[in-house]
């Protein structure tokens, strides 16, 4: 913190500002990789309890499109915690998304991209008939909880812990505030929760940066006297 504002320090230089929006995970958040100002344990505290969920995801390209109706949805072996749930062909498009969690995630995690797609593809097989190898093609695979700026999908309260929330959603001294799915009341773990996020966040900055500026044109006392008056 600064005088008059935050400093941001990157590896490319010192970067000066009136106010900051956080918006990284909560993982990196309650990590060690940002240096956060002095004060700031309770926000890296509500991150802790706000971990990240293991998901990943797989794509695959559909070839023919006449091989499977548009917006289906289908479950494999749904006793089997390494199934994976299938969105295919959804608004039309030719591509099947395939979404796992927990032990399933751990598979593209551990074993890679490859591994991910011989997965899926065989339980499409088992699902749909072998026609379906020769109509697939392995696009896209995420990696959020490899990738050190994410580490791992959406944020999930620890039990008893959902009022971190609230906690975290709390500016640090009008001049650090903090966005992302995870400081949403009600919509967290969705992309829109994300976006009305930080829209609020913005919201708060624009009006303590207009508070400060305030502030400084009218003088402590005069702006007192207002206050009170």
């Amino acid at each position: 913190m600064t005088a008059d504002g935050v400093a941001v320090t990157t590896r490319a230089g010192a970067v000066r500002a009136g106010a900051a929006i956080l918006t990284v995970s909560t993982a990196v958040l309650a990590g060690d990789a940002l240096r956060l100002p002095s004060g700031a344990d309770p926000w890296r505290e509500a991150a802790a309890a706000l971990p990240l969920g293991r998901n990943e995801k797989v794509f695959l390209e559909i070839g023919r499109d006449t091989a499977f109706e548009p917006d289906t949805h289908a479950y494999s072996n749904l006793h089997d915690p390494r199934s994976a749930s299938y969105s295919i062909r959804p608004n039309g498009w030719p591509v099947i998304e395939a979404f796992f969690g927990g032990d399933g995630a751990r598979i593209v995690e551990e074993e890679g991209p490859a591994a991910g797609f011989a997965h899926v593809s065989a339980e499409l097989v088992a699902l749909f008939g072998s026609d379906v190898a020769s109509a697939v093609r392995s696009l896209a695979a995420t990696s959020w909880i490899r990738m050190a700026s994410i580490g791992g999908a959406y944020s999930c309260a620890l039990p008893g812990r959902s009022q971190a929330r609230a906690r975290l959603a709390q500016p640090f001294e009008d001049r650090l505030f903090f966005a992302g799915e995870a400081t949403h009341p009600h919509d967290f773990t969705t992309a829109h929760g994300a976006h009305d996020s930080g829209r609020r966040a913005a919201d708060e900055a624009i009006a303590a940066l207009s508070g400060r500026r305030l502030l400084g044109r009218q003088g402590p006392l005069a702006a007192g006297a207002r206050a009170v008056g």
